[in-house]
C-alpha cells in the first residue's frame, strides 16, 4: 500500500442531480421573471450558476489523488496539495444544520488564509477540511487518510 497511488472522483450523479435541478429552478426563475416576478431574477441567476457549476463538474469531476507522501485535491480550477508531514491526525465533523453532510476535516501548516483558517477552526475544531468524501464515507475516507499519513510521518 506503501507505493500505490489512489484516485477517488466525486460520484457523477452528484452532478447529474446538481445540472438537472439547476436546469429545473433555473427555468422556473425565467418563468417567474416573464410573468412580471422581480424575485425571479434571483431565482434564475443563483440556479444558473448551480447549472455552470455542475456542468464543470461534470466535464472536469472533483478528484483526490493520495500518493505515497500526500494527496492532491483537485475541485473545478482549483488544485491543493497537502504533504501528509504538514497535516495533523484526519478527523471527521457533521453539520449541525445538515447532519447527512459529514467532512474530513485536518489542521494543515500550510494553510493560507487566517480568517478563513480561524472561521474553520471556530466552526469544526480545524483549519482544513476536503470539499467531499469522493463517494466514500467520511469515516472510511479519514481512516484511509491516517493510514498513509502513518506510514510517512
Amino acid at each position: 500500500m506503501r507505493g500505490e497511488e489512489i484516485v477517488l472522483t466525486v460520484p457523477r450523479r452528484n452532478m447529474v442531480f446538481l445540472v438537472v435541478g439547476g436546469s429545473v429552478f433555473t427555468a422556473g426563475g425565467i418563468l417567474m421573471i416573464a410573468s412580471g416576478a422581480a424575485t425571479g431574477w434571483f431565482v434564475a441567476i443563483f440556479f444558473g450558476l448551480c447549472l455552470v457549476v455542475g456542468v464543470g463538474l461534470l466535464l472536469r469531476p472533483s478528484r483526490l489523488t493520495i500518493d505515497r507522501t500526500g494527496m492532491t485535491s483537485v475541485n473545478l480550477w482549483r488544485s491543493d496539495r497537502f504533504e501528509f508531514a504538514d497535516c495533523s491526525e484526519f478527523t471527521t465533523w457533521r453539520n449541525p444544520a445538515a447532519p447527512s453532510q459529514q467532512l474530513v476535516v485536518f489542521d494543515w501548516t500550510g494553510v493560507r488564509h487566517d480568517s478563513l483558517a480561524r472561521l474553520s477552526t471556530g466552526i469544526a475544531g480545524r483549519n482544513a477540511a476536503l470539499p467531499d468524501t469522493y463517494g466514500m464515507s467520511a469515516d472510511d475516507l479519514a481512516h484511509l487518510l491516517n493510514q498513509r499519513r502513518a506510514s510517512v510521518t
